[in-house]
């Protein structure tokens, strides 16, 4: 799996952006901000599908950088023509996203999602992606924010 951390996936693939497939949807704002510098990169989805992750909190909006501190990673298993004006339910039990959090950064201290929901407000292959996200975490802890995200799809990861 691509991205900055190495991490085992929670749940099995869905294909649907419409957060209506129950499960929570994080609230209606007021959670912590991660620094909104991100860049979306191919991934892989549980059935070895489509995948796009999104790592918010990074140094600057660029497809090499570390993160500033805290790291928020959601990868949503869907495919391109999903993306511009999607929504996706965050909860584990819905399957058709993943969300992972780092205080510091790194993997020794990562906090899995409990609930939220990840809105792609534009999408463009070639530039990135803007829009917001609002997660609860099972922990308790509550981040929301917006993003603006520079893509980093290349020939993505081979998956299989």
């Amino acid at each position: 799996m691509g991205g900055l951390l190495v991490l085992a996936l929670l749940a099995a693939c869905g294909s649907s952006g419409d957060d209506s497939s129950g499960g929570g949807d994080g609230g209606g704002g007021g959670g912590t901000a991660v620094p909104g510098e991100a860049r979306v990169e191919s991934d892989c989805a549980p059935d070895d599908g489509a995948a796009y992750s999104f790592h918010i909190g990074l140094a600057a909006a660029s497809c090499d950088a570390s993160p500033e501190g805290a790291l928020l990673r959601i990868t949503v298993w869907t495919g391109l023509d999903h993306m511009a004006g999607g929504a996706w339910n965050l909860a584990p039990s819905v399957g058709v996203a993943g969300t992972w959090y780092s205080p510091s950064g790194s993997s020794s201290d990562l906090v899995n999602g409990a609930s939220g929901i990840l809105r792609v407000t534009t999408w463009d292959e070639t530039a990135g992606a803007t829009g917001t996200y609002d997660v609860v975490l099972e922990d308790g802890t509550h981040l929301s924010g917006s993003f603006d995200a520079v893509a980093c799809l290349g020939d993505g990861p081979l998956c299989g």
